[in-house]
């Protein structure tokens, strides 16, 4: 199984390099990140800067192994620090030399994993970020030594088969109750929405707040001008050309002045828009309402004095679709004669 992830920085130059040659990429260097935050933490998805190793072989691993952590950070510490007595013992006892030549394939897992993840770290970004050639095998490797470290801490409780069944049914079912719902979206409110967009004509173009284009597009089964989950600022070639669409989009969406909202129209061929309500409070545009450097450009439209324009329903007539969800028909503005 190793031996796959020699192939790893192979198939990804061929990935680059197919991009790059269809405009997309290539992507991005280490030199191309800095000084821009759409990169950090405040951006779609921080790459930069590189964390150090520690967090990516040991922290964050065993933050993921805590148990509790949907109650809280404390919790999870908690239940590290109540199973190290019983995995200090189970490393005494477990019958390691036993287990050497089963764990062969993992050891060239574990080794190929480390290659690949420090060759990703000496040409930072070349092959995308490095943690994702070591996550899920540390993982792996760690749930797979802590349960050999636990069987032979527990060995002497459970000799029986029955005890061994029932602490395996009482972990089954505890595990259930506590997983149950997490991780899981509602997005049951905007039911509505959805079904109208998925009435729209086919060759449709929405637009409106990123992150719920996102939902519109998987469940309305239509084309948005650019989406939150969409954003890949990572590929240079691809962000060229999706960049300016979100920028335009939320200069719009936050407009004051409606000639904005008909640029939009025009540039794109957009021929609906989507807007949430809640999404032109105060709270709302204050608190990172999309990521950088787009947060700020919102900030900075909110505090422009005027009304937005696209909650003003004379001038853009709406569809109420669910309370505090409009849809708007904006094809007549593609035409050069119209006005607002």
């Amino acid at each position: 199984m190793g031996w796959f992830f020699w192939l790893q920085p192979g198939l990804v130059w061929s990935m680059n390099h197919a991009l790059a040659a269809a405009g997309f990429g290539p992507l991005v260097t280490g030199l191309d990140v800095i000084g821009r935050p759409e990169f950090t933490a405040a951006g779609r998805f921080e790459m930069f800067p590189l964390p150090n190793p520690f967090f990516d072989l040991v922290y964050w691993p065993f933050e993921s192994i805590g148990l509790f952590l949907d109650i809280g950070l404390v919790a999870g510490i908690a239940s590290l620090a109540v199973l190290l007595p019983f995995l200090v013992r189970g490393l005494r006892r477990a019958p390691w030399a036993a287990y050497a030549p089963k764990a062969r394939p993992l050891a060239f897992l574990l080794a190929g994993s480390l290659l690949v993840y420090a060759l990703a770290r000496a040409v930072a970004f070349a092959l995308f970020v490095p943690d994702r050639y070591i996550s899920y095998s540390i993982n792996l490797l760690y749930a797979l030594g802590l349960a050999v470290c636990l069987r032979w801490a527990l060995a002497a409780g459970v000799c029986s088969r029955r005890r061994a069944a029932v602490l395996l049914l009482l972990a089954a079912g505890l595990g259930a109750w506590r997983l149950t719902d997490a991780g899981l979206y509602d997005y049951s409110r905007e039911a509505p929405l959805y079904a109208a967009v998925a009435r729209l004509p086919k060759d449709a173009l929405v637009a409106g707040n990123p992150e719920l284009l996102d939902t519109v597009l998987t469940f309305g089964r239509r084309n948005v001008l650019a989406s939150f989950e969409l954003a890949h600022p990572w590929n240079r070639g691809y962000w060229r050309r999706f960049e300016p669409r979100l920028a335009a989009q939320v200069e719009a969406y936050y407009a004051k002045d409606p000639a904005k909202v008909r640029e939009l129209v025009r540039a794109y061929g957009v021929t609906h828009i989507v807007v949430r309500d809640a999404d032109f409070t105060a709270a709302a545009t204050a608190d990172h309402p999309l990521f950088a450097p787009f947060d700020a450009r919102i900030a900075t439209l909110a505090q422009k004095p005027g009304d937005y324009a696209l909650l003003d329903g004379e001038r853009f007539p709406y569809v109420a679709v669910a309370p505090g969800l409009r849809l708007i028909d904006v094809r007549a503005l593609r035409s050069p004669h119209a006005g607002l």
